[in-house]
C-alpha cells in the first residue's frame, strides 16, 4: 500500500513537471518575441529548410504572421542559402485525363559548378486540389487552371488560393491562355488571361480579350490597361519575364508568327515582328522562345536532326526591332540522331541551357518542363 501511494505520489510529481515544461515553453516563446525583433526572427527563419518554416507557423498567431507575409516569402527566396534549395519541377500529364497532372519535384538541385547532371526525383507534391492544366511555376508558387478557375499554390507552406471564376463572352473550352508574372518593382503577383476569336474561312484572329488579376484580397479580373492587335498565343511555347516584362509567342493569322510582350507594371502590350528571312513558324518541332543572356531569343531547331545547325535569333534592341543572327554547328554523329528525327523544346534554364527531345520519346506536344 505505501509503495503504491509512493508512486501515485511520483507520477502527480512527473505529470506537474510535464504541464509546468509546456507553460515555460510557451512562455519562453513569448519572450523571444518579445526581445528579438520581428525582421531578425524572419532572417532566422528564411535560412531554415522549408519544411521546418511550415513547422513554425503553428508555433504562435504572430510567427503565422511573419511567415505567411509577402515580405518573408521574397526574403526566403532571395536568401544566402536559397541557391542550396533549389528544386527541379517535373510535371507529369495523363494523356486519357489531361486534367490530371503528377508533379515531382527533387530535394534539391547540384549547384551550377557540379560535375554531374544527375537529379532525383523523389518527392511527389500530394497537395489536395493540385490538378488541371498547368499554367506555370514562379517564386516558388504553382499556377493551374481547372476550367474557368485558377489556382495558386504555395509549395513551402502549402497554402493554396482559389482564383475568382474567369467571365469572356469569348470564352470557350479551346480558347484561352494563362500566364502568371511578378511585378519587383511593387512587388505584385499577377495573372494574366487571354481569350480569342478565330475567322474560320482565313484563320485570322478577329477578336482578342485581355484580362489581368493581381493577387491580394479583395482580387478580381479586370480588363488590361493597355490595347494590342487581335492575336492568339502560342500554347506550346515557352513564356519568360525579362526585367519586369513578359513575353511569348503569338499568332495574328494562320501562318503569321510573332512575338509579343506585356509590360506587367504598365500592363502595355507590343507585338515584336519576326525577321522575314528567318521564316519562323511557332512549332513544337520547329522553333520556340529562350531567354538568351537576359535577351529575348528565338531557337530554331527544325534543321539539326538533318544538317546539325540550329539557329539563334537574338532581339538586341525591342523598340527597333533589331534581330541578330548566328547559327551554332553541333556535333550530329554524337548525338544519336537518326536522319529525319523531329525534335521537340521541353525547356530552357536560367543559364542558357536548351533541352531537346525526341518526339518519337513523346506520345504527344508537351508543355515544358519548368526549371
Amino acid at each position: 500500500m505505501a509503495e503504491e501511494e509512493e508512486e501515485g505520489k511520483f507520477e502527480g510529481r512527473r505529470l506537474r513537471k510535464k504541464n509546468y515544461s509546456h507553460g515555460q515553453a510557451l512562455f519562453e516563446t513569448h519572450r523571444l518575441n518579445d526581445n528579438i525583433p520581428e525582421d531578425l526572427l524572419m532572417k532566422i527563419f528564411a535560412r531554415l529548410p522549408a519544411k521546418y518554416v511550415t513547422r513554425l507557423r503553428c508555433v504562435s498567431k504572430l510567427w503565422y504572421s511573419l511567415i505567411a507575409s509577402r515580405y518573408f516569402t521574397k526574403l526566403f527566396i532571395e536568401s544566402p542559402s536559397s541557391a542550396k534549395r533549389q528544386r527541379l519541377l517535373v510535371s507529369l500529364v495523363d494523356m486519357a485525363a489531361p486534367r490530371h497532372y503528377k508533379y515531382l519535384s527533387s530535394s534539391s538541385t547540384n549547384d551550377d559548378h557540379s560535375d554531374t547532371s544527375v537529379c532525383v526525383m523523389d518527392q511527389v507534391l500530394n497537395m489536395p486540389g493540385l490538378e488541371g492544366y498547368f499554367v506555370n511555376v514562379l517564386c516558388g508558387l504553382i499556377c493551374v487552371r481547372l476550367g474557368r478557375s485558377l489556382r495558386i499554390f504555395n509549395l513551402t507552406t502549402r497554402q493554396r488560393v482559389i482564383l475568382p471564376i474567369l467571365r469572356s463572352k469569348l470564352l470557350t473550352e479551346d480558347n484561352i491562355w494563362n500566364a502568371f508574372g511578378h511585378v519587383p518593382v511593387q512587388d505584385e503577383y499577377k495573372v494574366l488571361s487571354t481569350f480569342w476569336e478565330v475567322s474560320e474561312d482565313e484563320g485570322r484572329v478577329v477578336r482578342s480579350d485581355h484580362q489581368v488579376l493581381v493577387l491580394g484580397r479583395g482580387a478580381s479580373w479586370r480588363n488590361t490597361n493597355g490595347q494590342i492587335y487581335p492575336h492568339r498565343p502560342y500554347r506550346e511555347g515557352c513564356t519568360m519575364a525579362i526585367n519586369g516584362v513578359m513575353y511569348y509567342g503569338g499568332w495574328i493569322g494562320k501562318n503569321t508568327s510573332v512575338v509579343i510582350s506585356f509590360d506587367l507594371a504598365s500592363e502595355d502590350f507590343s507585338m515584336i515582328e519576326l525577321p522575314i528571312e528567318a521564316g519562323i513558324i511557332w512549332h513544337a518541332c520547329r522553333a520556340n522562345l529562350m531567354n538568351y543572356g537576359d535577351k529575348v531569343a528565338v531557337l530554331e531547331y527544325s534543321l539539326l536532326p538533318y544538317d546539325g545547325t540550329i539557329d539563334l535569333w537574338v532581339l538586341e534592341d525591342a523598340r527597333k526591332r533589331k534581330w541578330s543572327y548566328k547559327t551554332l554547328v553541333l556535333p550530329l554523329s554524337q548525338m544519336n540522331f537518326v536522319y529525319g528525327n523531329e525534335l521537340t523544346l521541353l525547356g530552357t534554364g536560367r543559364r542558357g541551357l536548351v533541352w531537346l527531345a525526341k518526339k518519337m520519346l513523346i506520345p504527344t506536344e508537351p508543355r515544358p518542363y519548368v526549371i
